[in-house]
């Protein structure tokens, strides 16, 4: 609850308590716009979330890493203000050169497609459970919630949100206990559509989805194959396959046979999988890909377009935590004078600038990005929503009860080796990960001979690094 103001209140504390709310505002992310989050009422939704969690432990620890976090952006802007104008015409020559190299390697002839199925866990258990149709759903349990239905986001409730949380938001929530084996199996169904399209696409997670199409396209379009399955293929419908045969397909001819592909692929999805509906990101590299897939959720597609002119409209006016890479620091860094977010055209305004703040890999990584430029493939895309691991993890009071702990620890192992074996998945390296009271996180590895599945191997692996946690 609020507290009354502080005639004194510390350095770099809030100075009263409405600043104090704005703070807790500030530090959760919950109410950022999802798909099917965009007629809410955020400011009673933020409200909420503070008066909820102002007071929490939790709180106290995400506001310390915050101020942090002000005070290298204090740093940083202190920096800038100390920069000469020789360094300042240095960097925008710099610049200068940088943005003329990528545009001259600018491509138009590769299309790229990130496939996302949406609010994947819930339209599963939704689609196996038809009641729940009409009810504000959410996968998850009272620690933490996976995945949210339209119906729940409706009412603030989404993913990463702790339960009590989107309980209080909406009293009538049901909540879903996760069935990752389940989940698993859908997802190969996709999968194997996908790989039809492209053998090497690569999975994100287990609802998201990397497709190379432009080896396909050009075969279609060689061979003159019927498309166009898909009823909606976004801002790249047009042209007749007839009209594209024999032809090199390049900017936006490439674009307009793929928004029917793509639309073809969705459309043979959602029939193999029952009705679960997908929305697709369509674009020249897949970080532009990547970022599209969100505009036109849920069940639809949008493509960004192959001109200079098109992927900086598409980019221009998105809020910077769109560019994958973009943190907290950065994204503070780089605000308007006004306290206000910057959009990714005040990215590519003020690059000068970045190069006298951030290192020169940053500064470059941010350039490439704000002009929707990439050099990787879908690797660099994905970032780390590549699997390099798989995990399970659970919330639950604090104890210090060794027997409880150990049990806890048992079905976590049995949980994980479950979904592993779905998977079709062994490990070398068990990580054990424990949160204290003080939500200090401590981390401990324990590394084997041979890889390792079985709910019993986990936990034996587990136990060692917990003899020697403390």
């Amino acid at each position: 609850m609020p507290r009354s103001p502080s005639p004194s209140p510390p350095a770099g504390q809030p100075s009263t308590a409405s600043d104090a709310g704005d703070a807790v505002k500030a530090i959760y992310v919950f109410a950022n716009e999802k798909g099917g989050m965009t007629d809410i009422n955020r400011g009673k939704i933020n409200e909420i979330i503070a008066q909820l969690s102002q007071s929490s432990a939790y709180t106290a620890k995400l506001l310390k890493s915050d101020r942090r976090v002000d005070e290298t952006v204090a740093l940083l802007q202190q920096k800038l203000q100390l920069s000469d104008e020789g360094a300042r015409r240095s960097a925008a020559a710099v610049v200068a050169r940088q943005v003329a190299a990528l545009e001259a390697s600018r491509r138009a002839d590769r299309c790229c497609a990130v496939i996302d199925f949406d609010m994947f866990y819930a339209a599963v258990e939704i689609r196996d459970r038809p009641e729940l149709a009409d009810k504000p759903v959410a996968v998850g349990g009272i620690g933490m919630i996976s995945t949210a239905n339209y119906v729940a986001r409706r009412w603030g409730v989404r993913s990463a949100m702790p339960g009590f949380i989107g309980q209080a938001l909406c009293r009538q929530l049901v909540f879903v206990r996760p069935d990752f084996a389940k989940y698993t199996a859908v997802a190969e169904v996709a999968r194997a559509i996908f790989r039809e399209y492209d053998p090497k696409m690569t999975a994100g997670s287990l609802d998201e989805a990397y497709l190379d199409l432009t080896d396909h396209l050009h075969k279609r379009a060689r061979d003159g194959g019927g498309g166009g399955a898909g009823d909606d293929s976004g801002d790249c419908d047009g042209g007749g396959e007839g009209e594209r045969r024999g032809t090199a397909l390049t900017g936006e001819a490439l674009g307009e046979l793929a928004g029917e592909v793509v639309g073809e692929i969705r459309a043979r999805v959602k029939e193999a999988t029952r009705g679960l509906t997908t929305s697709a990101g369509i674009g020249p590299n897949f970080l532009l890909a990547k970022i599209a897939a969100d505009v036109r959720k849920p069940d639809g597609q949008f493509c960004t377009g192959w001109s200079r002119e098109a992927v900086l409209s598409f980019l221009a006016p998105l809020p910077v935590r769109k560019v994958p890479g973009v943190g907290r620091v950065m994204e503070k860094a780089r605000a308007r004078k006004d306290g206000a977010a910057s959009a990714v055209c005040e990215l590519l305004s003020r690059a000068a600038e970045a190069r006298l703040l951030f290192t020169p890999g940053s500064a470059d990584s941010l350039l490439r990005k704000s002009l929707g430029w990439e050099e990787g493939g879908r690797e660099e895309a994905a970032g780390e929503a590549l699997q390099k691991g798989i995990s399970c993890e659970r919330t639950f009071r604090p104890t210090g009860d060794e027997a409880e702990l150990g049990e806890t620890l048992r079905r976590l192992c049995a949980s994980l080796a479950e979904e592993m074996a779905a998977r079709q998945l062994r490990g070398r390296t068990v990580t054990l990960k424990m949160k204290t009271s003080d939500f200090d996180l401590l981390t401990r590895d324990s590394s084997a001979a041979r890889p390792v599945g079985a709910a019993e191997e986990l936990q034996a692996r587990a136990v060692m690094p917990l003899t020697v946690a403390d």
